[in-house]
């Protein structure tokens, strides 16, 4: 397989890929040959696109074929994105086996509550030096305390499921019935039932249990369930978006699709000096996809796409001096804002102000934003408004996503739950603490992309990888 390079997106409009044609895919040879396969008939009656063919070839076919047919599955079997081991969860291992482990780590709770209160705290009492921007009132949402929903013993209420899953599929296999599996699976792992499955993975699910549910033992009917919803829900929301890439990158599967910066949801507070590094870097044609959950929320790249936000509206005010103390600056900003409303949550709002205004006052990046980044704007053939951000998604529900701060403090993983990510949905000025979830993110490479034409104002040479960084 050809590594990706810059030629393959040249005709993607506003996303320049950035690397090197020589890249040699490290771990090409272990992509598994032995896959589930699927009837020409049913394929073509699903509409199956490029984009599935290979998803199901290179990550979930084998997967289900070393469930059904373990003796003569052979290879390694690719984890959709992240695909890195933590700890005792390894690549490889079936959903199933990765559910079990995840009741166990359901267990362990935080001994003590997070400390929240400071991001009410700094809401009310920020510098905030804009004239014409009222400064939205951001508080957090406490994860402590959701995780009262959760019980603490589950293995009972995890064999009622199954035993109702198993009337199920004992049963006349409809396509209200195998949504019902697929439900109960997903509440399973993540106490929520937020699941939108499309048509075709449903009917693609009905038609190999009707197949396989007669032959194999329950273990292995309850594992191959397992990997049907994950496909079914990691394909119905990932092919919703537009790809810009599907294959491997750096030995790990991983699929890019352009997402809308408008449907995004902010999830955490942004530091200064991160927050301005990504700004630089997306000048310079160095922005990594931002990390989606099955939220809409980003679970990786806050940074990332907060300095979009601040990209479009510097750019909106290109003709001013940016300085604090400009009335048409002030007022450009107000009314940029205004125009964005209905696109932009008050906590972007509040973010790319506080830190602007913090900007401007730091002098060597004051400095920097004027006379390295403004000359930019001045090119007729840059970017100037970024509406879409390139893309990877990774589920929350079924993935190891840690509470940070009890990471980062004793190495210990502490599970944070799916239903705070569904609390944020409904409340418009609620936000997390900065660094709140880890996802272990950052220790999968991905590629750069250049989103505002960096080659229009003077050559650069992009790196052929990054390390995520929020």
């Amino acid at each position: 397989m050809k590594t990706p390079c810059k030629d393959l997106y040249k005709d993607i409009k506003g996303i320049a890929f950035s690397c090197a044609d020589n890249k040699e895919v490290k771990n090409e040879s272990t992509i598994p040959q032995t896959v589930y396969m699927l009837p020409d008939k049913l394929l073509s009656a699903l509409d199956w696109q490029k984009r599935d063919s290979l998803r199901w070839t290179n990550v979930f076919g084998p997967r289900i074929s070393g469930i059904v047919d373990p003796e003569t599955s052979a290879g390694a079997r690719f984890e959709i994105f992240p695909g890195v081991a933590v700890r005792d969860f390894t690549p490889g291992q079936s959903q199933y086996q990765k559910f079990l482990q995840i009741l166990e780590l359901r267990k362990k709770r935080a001994l003590n509550r997070w400390d929240t209160r400071r991001v009410s705290r700094l809401s009310a009492n920020l510098y905030w030096p804009w004239q014409h921007v009222e400064r939205p009132h951001i508080t957090a949402l406490n994860p402590g305390l959701l995780y009262g929903w959760y019980p603490t013993e589950d293995n009972e209420n995890h064999d009622k499921t199954w035993r109702e899953i198993k009337e199920l599929v004992t049963g006349e296999l409809t396509m209200p019935s195998i949504r019902s599996i697929l439900e109960l699976v997903h509440s399973e792992w993540g106490k929520t039932l937020r699941t939108n499955f499309d048509l075709k993975y449903l009917t693609l699910a009905a038609e190999i249990l009707k197949i396989e549910s007669q032959k194999i033992e329950s273990e292995a009917l309850l594992s191959l369930i397992f990997e049907l919803e994950s496909f079914a829900h990691y394909s119905s929301i990932t092919n919703r978006h537009t790809e810009i890439y599907t294959g491997t990158f750096e030995g790990l599967w991983v699929e890019v699709v352009e997402a809308s910066i408008q449907t995004i949801r902010a999830t955490e507070l942004c530091q200064t000096e991160r927050l301005f590094d990504e700004l630089i870097n997306l000048c310079e044609g160095r922005t990594a996809p931002v990390i989606l959950n099955e939220y809409g929320s980003i679970a990786d790249g806050n940074h990332r796409f907060t300095a979009v936000w601040l990209w479009n509206l510097l750019s909106a005010t290109r003709d001013c001096c940016w300085s604090i103390g400009d009335d048409q600056f002030q007022r450009s900003i107000g009314e940029f804002l205004r125009r964005k409303k209905a696109q932009i949550s008050p906590v972007t709002v509040h973010e790319i102000l506080r830190h602007l205004a913090l900007i401007l006052q730091n002098r060597e990046q004051g400095e920097k934003l004027r006379e390295y980044l403004k000359p930019r704007f001045n090119n007729n053939r840059i970017q100037y408004q970024i509406e879409n951000l390139p893309a990877v998604f990774i589920s929350t529900y079924n993935n190891v996503a840690a509470i940070a701060e009890i990471y980062d403090r004793d190495g210990d993983i502490v599970r944070f739950e799916p239903g705070i990510y569904e609390a944020l949905l409904s409340l418009n000025s609620k936000v997390l603490p900065e660094r709140a979830c880890y996802h272990f993110a950052d220790r999968v490479p991905l590629p750069w992309f250049d989103l505002v034409n960096t080659e229009a104002t003077e050559p650069h040479k992009s790196p052929e990888s990054m390390r995520n960084g929020d």
